[in-house]
């Protein structure tokens, strides 16, 4: 009796491969392959034909980036970090819904394509569901359309922005890129145009209400004159009187530019950041004693100089007028000269320069500073506007006194005409700011220059039949690839030596498919030396030169030589299921042995579908089954067949207990006779999975041969085989790989592999009566 360790089979261990031979997956599934590429490729080509074309027209822009700006500084700047956020807002502009709405209701107006009015723009007819309710689409219905046809790109290391369009018509596609790009042109001025706008809406509506106010004027001055009858002035009055409203006509002049200058200075305010709030109150508060003091004499000069021409025009060309205002001339120059220096001085003070290494915190520092920089001038402009407003109040008030003394009759009618002097001058002041106002709003040009405009495209831009192509092509042969990979991953099959390999059993031989074999036959049966029929699968008698002979005879000399110390004289053959080729494996290589000078007894052990006899054209019984049961003898039960020294034992009568029978002493004592007789004796045994009968026989041999067959046999279901076996047997078995087709594993057939028959490779297999011993 066999100790538990006997009985233990030891096993061959590898790891698991982490990935299978891909080429030889890969040629294995190259129909698949094949036909996936060719059928996707195929519904791309369908797709791409009924596809309606699209077409894309595209437009683009410049966007000057030192002119992109709200107060005029980044001119100075010019930082790339800045140039490339001006880049990216007008982007988020030209995204935004705004702009869009904008878009949508000027399509509106246009409708349709051309002039003709014939055919109406695709965008702006209303969506199926509302045919018949309306003709034309909302803004909103036509914002959602173009925001699935509309892309807008900036082109690499530059300024310009690409607006591109798509539409089923050439000529749409080009109507909707120009919309585009005139709305988002026609916008960027008119924000560009925004200060001066501000300032010259002031200035119109400035002037508006002082000529209201100089009609007023004029009509109280005519109705006064008419009632009361005074014709005119005294020279002496009508003197005062044209220097006083003219006096009053700069002031008021000088407090709109003050009203203006605060303009400025609060856009200026809100353009500074958020952490620089505090910076408005500080230049409000920037006050340098000296420079208002400068500021005080300059403007008190300019007053004098002015008075002084008005009160003596008739003095204007004597030498010693001339010379008193020159000297005026040159002291108000030096002050100036000397205020322009100590304003320079002040702002530097207050305003440093930027100092920072790192240009990304310089170039949002230096717009800053400049930013400071002009609100701090604007302030100083103030402060001399300011001054001179005083200095022109006290000279007012001066030639007030003066006008105080005109006779009392007259000084209704003097005070209605310094009214209306007054409001002329200041009226006709502010209409030449006004018209100059206008002039800088106009030549505000922006900072948007359109460089093309879109044409209707000649080709269509989609859908590109060799693209399309490409991509069908490229998918199809991604999806054959990954379901041959994902198939041969979830394949639990064995399909090549490497699959047993890779568990660690090494085989034995492998036996390729023998159906062109049989074809080269002629067909599944050749005749024996009795005249009858003996199966095809015979290779090994009826073409010894074929691959599967040679395979074979391969096996036979793997058992013969085998490592262990006794050379195996009863060997089992079996298999894990039924229809893996173990009885014509059995049969052949009983043969093999055979033809190699062993003497051979083959017997059936299959009780239960017994193939032997069919394959050597023999009789079925009496055989092992009456052998057992004593109903006949050992001489009568074996038979010859057409190969020499080849002598079978077929099963007989199916039994009611075949296992029984297979287990019994009269078994033992068989086995123990034929060892006395024969070399080699082959048991043929049903499958190992499906009943107990090669188990029991396992433990009377000395060898055993696992068949396994290509593409069918599972490697649980080899492994389950192993495990029977182990528990009553300590015989590694000897694995033999069936029916293997190489161009299937590997995607090669034999002949281009290298392998064929040896010898004569014009020689026939031979067919027809095979001779016996």
């Amino acid at each position: 009796m066999r100790s538990e360790t006997e009985h233990t089979i030891p096993r061959l261990t590898a790891p698991a491969p982490l990935i299978r031979d891909y080429p030889a997956v890969l040629l294995r599934g190259k129909w698949v392959i094949l036909m996936a590429t060719a059928l996707m490729s195929l519904a791309t080509l369908i797709l791409t034909k009924l596809r309606e074309p699209t077409y894309q027209a595209s437009a683009s822009v410049l966007i000057q980036t030192r002119l992109a700006e709200t107060g005029g500084f980044f001119l100075a700047v010019g930082g790339s970090a800045i140039a490339q956020n001006i880049r990216q807002n007008e982007r988020e502009i030209l995204l935004s819904q705004s702009l869009a709405e904008t878009v949508a209701r000027g399509l509106i107006r246009q409708m349709y394509l051309d002039s003709s009015a014939r055919q109406m723009l695709e965008i702006v007819k209303p969506d199926k569901k509302h045919k018949g309710k309306r003709t034309v689409a909302t803004v909103a219905e036509i914002v959602e359309k173009l925001a699935l046809d509309v892309d807008f790109a900036t082109v690499r290391e530059s300024d310009v922005i690409k607006i591109m369009v798509k539409s089923k018509n050439p000529v749409e596609a080009a109507i909707l890129a120009n919309m585009y790009v005139d709305e988002y042109y026609y916008r960027n001025l008119y924000k560009s145009r925004e200060k001066s706008r501000a300032l010259r809406e002031f200035l119109q509506k400035q002037t508006l209400e002082h000529r209201t106010n100089l009609e007023r004027m004029e009509n109280s001055l005519q109705a006064y004159m008419e009632d009361k009858g005074i014709v005119s002035l005294d020279e002496e009055s009508r003197r005062m009187i044209g220097q006083l409203s003219e006096l009053e006509a700069d002031r008021d002049a000088v407090d709109i530019s003050l009203q203006t200058l605060e303009r400025t200075r609060s856009s200026y305010a809100q353009e500074v950041p958020a952490q620089e709030q505090l910076l408005s109150s500080f230049i409000s508060g920037a006050n340098d004693p000296y420079i208002r003091q400068l500021q005080e004499q300059l403007a008190t000069l300019e007053v004098q100089r002015d008075v002084a021409v008005s009160k003596n025009p008739s003095l204007s060309g004597k030498e010693v007028f001339s010379d008193r205002l020159r000297e005026i001339d040159e002291q108000i120059q030096a002050i100036r000269e000397k205020l322009k220096e100590k304003t320079r001085q002040y702002i530097v003070s207050l305003v440093p320069a930027t100092t920072s290494p790192d240009q990304s915190t310089q170039q949002p520092a230096s717009y800053l500073r400049q930013v400071k920089q002009k609100m701090i001038e604007l302030q100083i402009e103030i402060q001399a506007l300011r001054a001179k407003k005083d200095a022109l109040t006290s000279t007012i008030n001066e030639y007030e006194r003066q006008f105080e003394r005109i006779p009392g009759k007259n000084i209704q009618y003097a005070r209605l005409e310094r009214g209306r002097l007054a409001a002329e001058k200041l009226y006709l002041v502010l209409n030449e700011k006004l018209n100059d106002a206008t002039i800088a709003e106009q030549s505000q040009i922006g900072y948007i220059d359109v460089i093309d405009r879109a044409t209707p495209p000649i080709e269509p831009s989609s859908p590109i039949l060799l693209l399309n192509l490409a991509i069908g092509l490229s998918v199809g042969l991604l999806f054959g690839v990954g379901f041959v990979v994902a198939r041969e991953f979830r394949d639990v099959r064995i399909h090549t030596p490497e699959d047993l390999r890779s568990k660690g059993y090494t085989t034995a031989a492998v036996v390729t498919s023998m159906d062109d074999d049989i074809r080269r036959l002629g067909g599944t049966h050749v005749l024996s030396r009795y005249g009858r029929p003996v199966d095809a699968h015979l290779l090994t008698l009826a073409d010894a030169f074929s691959p599967a002979a040679e395979a074979y005879k391969k096996l036979r000399t793997s058992v013969q030589f085998d490592r262990s110390d006794r050379r195996p004289q009863t060997i089992l053959v079996s298999s894990p299921n039924k229809g893996e080729g173990k009885s014509t494996t059995v049969a052949n290589l009983a043969v093999a042995f055979a033809q190699s000078g062993k003497m051979v007894l083959l017997v059936d052990c299959n009780l239960r579908r017994p193939q032997i006899h069919r394959m050597f054209d023999l009789f079925q019984t009496p055989g092992l089954s009456e052998l057992l049961t004593n109903r006949a003898g050992y001489d009568s039960v074996v038979q010859v067949t057409v190969q020499r020294q080849l002598h079978i034992l077929c099963a007989g009568a199916s039994p009611t207990n075949p296992a029984e029978l297979l287990s019994s002493s009269s078994m033992r004592e068989l086995l123990e006779q034929a060892r006395l007789e024969y070399d080699v004796i082959l048991l043929d045994t049903p499958p190992i999975l499906s009943v107990a009968d090669a188990s029991v026989l396992s433990s009377y041999v000395d060898g055993q041969v696992m068949v396994i067959a290509a593409g069918q046999t599972r490697m649980e279901e080899l492994e389950r085989s192993i495990d029977i076996l182990s528990g009553v047997s300590s015989v590694m078995p000897k694995f033999i790989l069936n029916k293997f087709d190489q161009l299937h594993a590997y995607g090669i057939s034999y002949i281009r592999s290298g392998y064929g028959y040896y010898g004569d490779t014009e020689a026939k297999p031979r067919r027809g009566l095979l001779t016996g011993r």
